[in-house]
């Protein structure tokens, strides 16, 4: 395990608090871990862009996956337990042993707690997201990606993760399930680093899957709700935070795009 100095110099480094760092080492022990008891969690979301796409992007607090194939809760749950004392044993991480689930509308929620120097206070928390294999369409195949360790300890991992163009195209279509400002910050960043066609082609069927149809002017309604929820839900995960005006912008223009293709 790196020693505490390290964590408060990546803190630095980085503009954002030590418990976020705390957080993105104790998620790659937990990734690597997890993946050498499964390879049916295809790892998505912000952690999926920070950890196998963007070595430098915004932090990610949670983990999402989408399986590949069904299990039964137990199995789930038995996997993950024995994933977290790999982890504890492997990082010297204090992860804590109790895991349970709880079902969903898209399927599991488990909630990890752990340790690293702090004494007082509660425990950091890890939140895994894991969709059911019939709740979501998975379009383009996964990808084989290492996982980037910035830390100086002996790690090296792989991990299924969706194509970039699936994940941005799930972030678009979470513009129109939901109102959180990372959404709005992903979809920007991820348009400037990649051909945008692919995502743009498989969008109406991300959509389609989840009976989404997409809402321009609703999204125009909640600009609000997004600036409000701006500095809150990324100050702590970026070092200098973009100015929402102009992202919000340049979000809505290509979602504008998008409208008139379709």
């Amino acid at each position: 395990m790196i020693r505490d100095i390290e964590i408060k110099e990546k803190a630095r480094e980085n503009g954002v608090p030590e418990t976020t760092i705390e957080k993105d080492y104790a998620l790659n022990w937990i990734l690597r871990s997890l993946n050498q008891q499964t390879d049916s969690f295809v790892l998505k979301g912000g952690t999926g862009l920070r950890k196998a796409y963007f070595k430098n992007y915004r932090f990610s607090e949670d983990l999402d996956f989408t399986m590949l194939k069904n299990a039964e809760r137990s199995d789930i749950e038995q996997m993950i337990k024995k994933a977290i004392e790999m982890a504890k044993r492997d990082s010297g991480i204090n992860f804590y042993d109790n895991i349970e689930s709880e079902e969903n509308i898209n399927g599991y929620q488990i909630d990890i707690y752990f340790r690293i120097f702090r004494r007082g206070g509660n425990p950091l928390r890890i939140k895994f997201d894991i969709t059911k294999p019939e709740n979501e369409t998975t379009i383009l195949p996964p990808v084989m990606k290492e996982i980037f360790h910035p830390y100086s300890d002996d790690y090296y991992s792989i991990a299924c993760v969706y194509s970039i163009h699936e994940i941005m195209a799930e972030k678009m279509r979470s513009l129109f399930e939901r109102t959180r400002a990372r959404d709005v910050y992903d979809i920007w960043f991820i348009s400037k680093n990649i051909d945008m066609s692919q995502a743009f082609e498989i969008f109406p069927i991300k959509c389609a899957f989840k009976k989404i149809s997409p809402d321009l002017e609703d999204l125009f309604d909640r600009k609000k709700d997004f600036q409000n929820a701006w500095k809150s839900s990324l100050g702590h995960q970026l070092k200098a935070l973009p100015d929402f005006e102009s992202v919000f912008n340049e979000v809505t223009d290509l979602m504008s795009i998008i409208r008139k293709k379709g």
